[in-house]
């Protein structure tokens, strides 16, 4: 398991909060 970088994780939370 590869470690995600700081905009990874914020891009995916950003389309999270989007999509909920």
């Amino acid at each position: 398991m590869r470690v995600a970088t700081i905009h990874e994780v914020a891009s995916t939370a950003g389309v999270s909060a989007s999509t909920v």
